[in-house]
């Protein structure tokens, strides 16, 4: 058996639809009921029929679907005026084909809303004069066949009926076509000076309209000073005021005539009318001649602001607005005290891309080289093209220290560095003969940095431009400073990272142990100490060279062999009795801790080298456990779980609160050498070492004291109950094999004293 499919409308769709028609029939009474208030014949015929103007936009806005809703809304008009069913539904029957007409008339012949042409506007005129021909003449005759109008006032009636539909879908259907949020908020802010005008307005109409009844027109010429009005609204407040202002006007002149007032008023209703209709037609038609004319305009100065400020292939900033850009930017920075930069941006040879592919392929480039650039700046930056493959960033509010600018400086050219540097898939030709090119990219930078406003901004733009040249001079796919202080610092840095990355493998790094002992120096164990002696750069502090592993990730290969060096070296402690119950404690850094396998790495080691977990020890920063406290205590408990310690270093200089220090499972807290320093001349750094040997006691957590120099410190600590101690007063970071012999030594010492 066949059957036959439907595609119903979904539930949505039939909502929307029933919620626009029920909006539709509201508005358009509400505007006929009004519109009827001011009658020119009888009470079914007005010079100004803002409903017809009103069906014409909504079937033009929302669809030919919705002249049910124009059809139901005139019938609901008509029959509240007395008439019979069937005079009200022949009457809304043209209502409804009038506006219908118009609309496909303005459909077919591709009409634009904004009226922003002469041709438009023409378009709106013949359409709206067509299809309220149709209106008029199904109304008039209906009216004529119930002997509502006599045979001598069906002209008169016609004329009047079709004037008022036409002065209506000129007047309604620019302004609902067209009326937004934004062009209300707009009308909103001019607000005091629309006041003023109608103000104006309303006093001009009444001296013209109602001080001079004019019953034989000798008042007519002053009618004309109601143009420069509707002309100062149109120029003033786009189409939604104009339209609006129109309509105030025109109201002022068919309410004075419809009470036999003002220069329209005649004795003969047809001289009347007629020039009041040609007087309400050239208002409304002034107003969309005005208004087109703003709008190109408008369109016409944003144009050419666009050529102005922006560049048309990319639509960045060009050098004029860069220019604007710089000069606010140096004077925000003068006044804050905050660094800003100017980063020069060239792309390496581009001039083959242009020369091999063509110049739309090159074309192409620079809008994907714009697109990636606006990706990397902050909000506020700015990224403008200069000329050619040449770009410019501006950047904005840096740190007010310089070391910390640049930092920041070049941390967004190195990103932009990145984004730039690898292939790029390109389009060449055109629709079905187009190819993909794949492109190889990288940019040079220089950056210039400014402050204090006493620079001039081309010789900021110069030393910029200087600057990237020396990028492109060391090998091109480079960043460079223009300070030579900053200059020899990223320089320094880049050198640094590129021999860190081969330390290990050249055996330049070394650990070094320091002792830890008990208040009588019999050495626990021990803290393992990074180490980095370069052939070229000779030793480098662990306070330069551990952030900068931290910022590359190097820090993870380099914490993996610090691991396996103190493993390997409890391993061979634990082949000899005198040594087989040192421990040893290793600093773990942010990154590795966060690491998803470094707790399986701990265990790796453990399991590999057969040592006992408890004589490993980690010790790790406040920074490092709160970071993400819950993940943090999660993470220690299953380094518990494998039985190594745990202790938190550096205790005190961060944001100690005994509410997070009860969730930690930690064995040991370490005093910060910053406290012990002073610990007998400043009684504050006295009293928080002897808070935290108490908190540990409390917390049934050991205590050792970092940074004991002298027997005083060492007094000290002992008197209140400190057990454990490090620092040089005992031994200074040594080698291993030293290390080895001061315990084996002390270990002979004290078997030598018990067999005396």
């Amino acid at each position: 058996m066949l059957t036959r499919r439907f595609n119903l409308p979904d539930t949505q769709a039939i909502l929307t639809w029933a919620a626009r028609s029920a909006a539709l029939v509201v508005t358009y009474f509400v505007a006929g009921k009004l519109g009827l208030l001011l009658p020119a014949i009888g009470s079914l015929i007005t010079l100004i029929w803002l409903p017809a103007g009103i069906a014409v936009a909504v079937l033009l806005r929302w669809g030919l679907a919705y002249w049910p809703g124009v059809f139901v809304a005139s019938l609901a008009v008509n029959m509240t005026l007395a008439a019979s069913p069937w005079l009200a539904l022949s009457i809304a029957v043209g209502n409804t084909l009038g506006p219908v007409l118009s609309t496909l008339l303005l459909k077919y012949t591709f009409f634009n809303w904004l009226l922003d042409k002469s041709r438009d506007i023409l378009m709106l005129i013949v359409s709206a004069a067509a299809g309220m021909v149709v209106s008029a003449s199904g109304g008039v005759l209906s009216l004529y066949l119930f002997n509502v109008v006599t045979d001598d006032d069906v002209l008169l009636s016609w004329f009047t009926w079709w004037a008022g539909d036409f002065v209506g879908v000129l007047l309604a259907t620019p302004l609902l076509l067209n009326i937004s949020l934004v062009e209300i908020s707009a009308l909103w802010r001019q607000r005091n000076e629309y006041i003023v005008w109608l103000l104006l307005t309303c006093v001009l109409g009444w001296s013209i309209f109602f001080v001079n009844p004019g019953t034989q027109g000798n008042a007519l010429p002053l009618v004309f000073l109601m143009l420069p009005m509707v002309v100062w609204s149109a120029m003033r407040f786009d189409t939604t005021g104009a339209s609006l202002s129109t309509l105030v006007c025109m109201l002022i002149a068919v309410v004075a005539t419809s009470r036999g007032l003002g220069p329209f008023h005649r004795a003969e209703p047809y001289n009347g009318l007629f020039v009041l209709w040609m007087f309400l037609a050239t208002l409304v038609l002034v107003q969309l001649m005005v208004t087109a004319l703003q709008t190109q305009r408008k369109i016409a100065e944003n144009r050419i602001r666009t050529l102005a400020f922006f560049d048309p292939l990319t639509h960045l900033p060009n050098r004029n607005l860069l220019i604007d850009r710089l000069r606010h930017a140096m004077h925000s920075s003068a006044r804050s005290k905050r660094h800003g930069a100017v980063m020069f941006l060239d792309l390496d040879h581009f001039k083959n891309i242009n020369d091999t592919h063509g110049h739309d392929v090159g074309d192409n480039l620079l809008k994907e080289v714009a697109r990636r650039l606006l990706v990397c700046v902050r909000q506020g930056d700015t990224v403008a093209r200069m000329s050619g493959d040449e770009f410019v960033v501006v950047l904005e509010n840096l740190d007010e220290n310089a070391q910390q600018a640049a930092r920041q400086s070049e941390a967004i050219a190195e990103k932009i560095r990145a984004a730039l540097a690898g292939v790029v898939h390109l389009t060449s030709g055109q629709y079905q003969y187009h190819k993909v090119i794949d492109y190889f990219t990288s940019a040079s930078i220089g950056i210039s940095q400014f402050c204090d406003g006493e620079e001039k901004l081309d010789d900021i733009l110069k030393r910029a431009d200087l600057t990237m040249y020396q990028a492109k001079a060391a090998g091109r796919n480079a960043v460079r400073f223009f300070d030579p202080a900053m200059q020899r610092l990223v320089e320094h840095r880049s050198i640094l990272e590129l021999q860190l990355r081969h330390a290990v493998e050249r055996n330049e790094l070394t650990v070094l142990y320091q002792t830890q002992v008990d208040k009588y120096g019999t050495v626990l164990g021990c803290e393992a100490l990074l180490r980095w002696h370069n052939e070229k750069m000779g030793a480098i502090s662990p306070a330069e060279f551990i952030p900068l592993a931290e910022d590359t990730g190097l820090i993870l290969p380099i914490g993996h062999w610090v691991l396996n060096q103190a493993c390997q070296q409890l391993r061979s402690w634990s082949e000899r009795a005198e040594t087989r119950q040192l421990s040893i404690a290793i600093n773990v850094s942010a990154r590795q801790f966060r690491e998803a396998s470094f707790v399986d790495s701990i265990a790796s080691a453990l399991k590999h080298y057969e040592i006992k977990p408890e004589l490993l020890k980690l010790e790790l920063t406040e920074g490092v456990v709160l970071y993400d406290i819950d993940e943090a205590v999660a993470r220690m408990h299953q380094l518990n779980a494998l039985g190594v310690m745990l202790s938190l270093d550096d205790f005190g200089t961060g944001y100690s609160s005994l509410s997070y220090l009860q969730r930690l499972p930690l064995d040991q807290l370490k005093i910060d050498q910053s406290f012990v320093r002073d610990i007998n001349e400043d009684t504050s750094d006295a009293a928080i070492v002897r808070t935290i040997i108490t908190l540990g006691a409390t917390l049934g957590l050991d205590v050792i004291a970092e940074g004991v120099e002298n027997q005083a410190q060492y007094a000290y600590l002992v008197e209140h109950g400190c057990k454990a101690f490090q620092g040089y007063l005992f031994a200074r970071p040594e080698s291993i094999e030293k290390l080895t012999m001061q315990v084996l030594r002390q270990k002979e010492l004290n078997a030598s004293n018990i067999t005396q």
